[in-house]
């Protein structure tokens, strides 16, 4: 049965696609996540052998200073091939700061690497502290100081953009085939990821594990946490603008389907646990559905239905893509296997 709560539509998607597209990410860096400097930024970068992995450390140099991190690389053991990749935004990937090895606690799957995917690995920490009492910190800092404008990028938007640098670098490598990066994150780093897939249009595909509010969760009608809730416990995510719709955040005049069109006709997985009523995982499906109308402007196929799946379903168009998991919160095999099963459409 198709959904009735007030959702604000997504526009003159008749015309031009492209243009629209450009006004709603407008629209959503100035209210929601925050802008990229002007200025802009330059970038070095180092690249070692730490162990059974390559680690870039990263320089960024902005207006206001510089700030390092690093990204580690695992290559499949299939010399000569140009490899797809995962880049994943994760945290507590390292021990006494070395990187675990895939298949390790808060880890992706060993069984990526024996499928032929190549992982890059971010650690969101080091590219901002999650920490409101520090921010603006480390990678936002050097590019956009101390003082807070309306539109300066919020944490999530600095999470994103770290992960757009190592992307940069993965796609000058020969054994990486750059038509095929994936950006992936899990919750708060789900939420970063998608507007990094937003941002970056060369990614082929987006995936958020159990990103909710400010991810991939429709605002309205949605279940435990809200906008609001989120400027409160986190003011730190998202830019300044957004504060104008604090205690109102069912009036916002855009809601989460804005941020899932602005991938489309890109491939877009969201995927949600049965259990995580937090994150609320219908809403989650009703932003693929809301966005539905992106894809078939770029003449991709979403999920195309309002009936929601059950668990250890993938409900999958050649454009988007929606997967259920019984449990709670988190990133599961099983939801990385559903990515595998996703890409291969």
């Amino acid at each position: 049965m198709k959904d009735f709560r007030k959702v604000p539509p997504l526009g003159a998607l008749s015309g031009s696609w492209k243009e629209r597209r450009k006004e709603i990410r407008e629209l959503l860096a100035d209210q929601m996540y925050g802008r990229e400097p002007e200025t802009g930024y330059s970038v070095s970068a180092d690249l070692k052998q730490a162990g059974d992995c390559e680690e870039y450390h990263i320089n960024v140099q902005g207006e206001y200073g510089s700030h390092q991190y690093t990204a580690a690389l695992w290559i499949p053991e299939k010399p000569g091939k140009k490899f797809p990749v995962i880049v994943y935004l994760g945290q507590g990937m390292k021990a006494e700061g070395k990187w675990k090895k895939p298949g390790e606690r808060n880890m992706p799957p060993a069984f990526l690497l024996e499928n032929g995917y190549a992982v890059a690995l971010c650690e969101a920490g080091e590219i901002v502290k999650d920490d409101p009492a520090l921010f603006p910190q480390g990678l936002v800092e050097a590019l956009c100081g101390k003082k807070r404008t309306e539109n300066s990028m919020g944490t999530l938007a600095g999470w994103a953009l770290g992960m757009r640098i190592v992307i940069s670098l993965l796609k000058k490598r020969e054994d990486i085939d750059s038509g095929r990066i994936v950006a992936a994150g899990l919750s708060r780093l789900g939420k970063a990821a998608l507007w990094c897939g937003a941002c970056e249009e060369k990614i082929y595909m987006t995936v958020s594990f159990n990103s909710g509010c400010g991810g991939a969760a429709i605002n309205r009608g949605k279940r435990d946490e809200r906008l609001t809730q989120m400027m409160e416990n986190f003011p730190h995510w998202l830019c300044r603008g957004m504060e104008q719709y604090k205690g109102a955040d069912q009036e916002i005049p855009f809601d989460q389907h804005f941020l899932l069109a602005l991938i489309a006709p890109r491939k877009l997985l969201v995927t949600s646990s049965t259990k995580d009523i937090w994150s609320d995982p219908y809403a989650e499906f009703l932003g693929l559905m809301y966005a539905q109308e992106a894809y078939k402007a770029g003449e991709k196929k979403g999920i195309d239905t309002w009936i929601w799946p059950p668990a250890g379903t993938l409900l999958a168009g050649d454009g988007a893509a929606y997967y259920l998991r019984e449990g709670e919160h988190g990133v599961e095999e099983e939801d990385w296997r559903a990515l595998d099963e996703f890409m291969k459409i």
